[in-house]
């Protein structure tokens, strides 16, 4: 879909943007008295360059040419803004663009919301029948579901990185605390669209998932269906659209539980997989890999007690290379 050029700072470019504006407050320091005072002389000179023809010694104080707000995105560098101003703020920094600005591959791929990779054991089987879902089937709809701890957004973050290359572009959102669906709209739309849309309605995002090959990936589904509010009938909308119109793109949701329609819409375009707590096997990697040791039998008993993620790396986490049995 035909948009402007737009840019967002890359995380060096945002620490670059920070080391500017603090030698900034030092060039400015005597005439400022306020946060907002030094936001006032940035968009001023700013402004001088946006519109050089406008006399704006003659201009009233509180206006410029471009809005406070979009430097606020500029400075946070979690929304992107467009190309021209981008450029004309990197120059007040005394900055080069080129070094601020994201380079094409993070412009295309947000997980800003995303748990950070960490070590990751089993799951071979689950993680390459994920894989082809994404990669190779027609898939939609994509649910990952299970009980707390079993490792679903451990398991969602290295199939996201697996799959990346076969996505023109790829975001991961958190619902936690249950976000109105207006906020996460507005959130696809501007990352979708490249930050040349501030908003949109669903019939526009479906347009976006039609001509680009995008990866959503919705974390924490169960607190939309535990909010019991109007906005679980939107996500619904939403998430029925997308498992029954013809587009390029999948939606992948991580769950507590297996909702009751996505179960209805199971099929061709829609898969779900239920996470197990993991097999014998696999937690006597997890030991061996973080430290604890102990007999065959030992281990044995261990694995069957203690077969969740989530304690795993508890118990982990309170204990230094010692011996399993002094878990049992």
């Amino acid at each position: 879909m035909p948009g402007r050029f737009s840019l967002k700072a890359s995380k060096r470019g945002k620490q670059l943007i920070k080391e500017a504006w603090k030698k900034l407050i030092v060039i400015h320091g005597t005439t400022i008295a306020s946060a907002s005072d030094m936001n006032e002389i940035f968009l001023r000179e700013a402004s001088k360059i946006l519109q050089p023809d406008k006399n704006w010694d003659n201009v009233s104080e509180d206006y410029c040419a471009i809005s406070e707000a979009t430097l606020k995105r500029f400075r946070e560098a979690k929304e992107r803004i467009t190309g021209s101003t981008f450029k004309i703020f990197c120059q007040v920094l005394n900055l080069n663009w080129e070094d601020v600005a994201e380079n094409e591959a993070d412009t295309n791929r947000d997980l800003s919301e995303a748990p950070s990779p960490i070590n990751f054991y089993g799951r071979i089987q689950e993680l390459a029948e994920l894989q082809q879902w994404l990669s190779q089937k027609d898939c939609r709809l994509a649910l990952i579901h299970g009980m707390g701890g079993i490792g679903k957004s451990t398991l969602a973050r290295h199939l996201a990185d697996r799959v990346a290359d076969k996505y023109e572009r790829l975001i991961w959102l958190s619902l936690e605390s249950a976000p109105p669906f207006q906020k996460i709209l507005i959130k696809l739309v501007q990352f979708l669209s490249k930050g040349e849309q501030e908003e949109g309605d669903i019939y526009q995002l479906m347009q976006y998932l039609h001509y680009q090959k995008c990866l959503i990936v919705l974390d924490a589904w169960e607190e939309i269906m535990d909010s019991h509010s109007a906005d679980y009938t939107i996500y619904n909308v939403f998430v029925e659209r997308v498992a029954k119109e013809s587009h390029k793109s999948c939606l992948l949701l991580l769950s507590r539980r297996k909702p009751d329609n996505i179960a209805i819409l199971e099929g061709k375009f829609v898969l779900s997989k239920k996470l197990l707590p993991l097999i014998k096997k696999d937690v006597k990697e997890f030991l061996s890999a973080e430290g604890l040791f102990g007999t065959d039998i030992e281990l044995d008993k261990f694995s069957e007690r203690y077969n969740n993620p989530w304690i795993l790396k508890r118990i982990i986490q309170k204990t230094c290379l010692q011996k399993i049995k002094g878990l049992l």
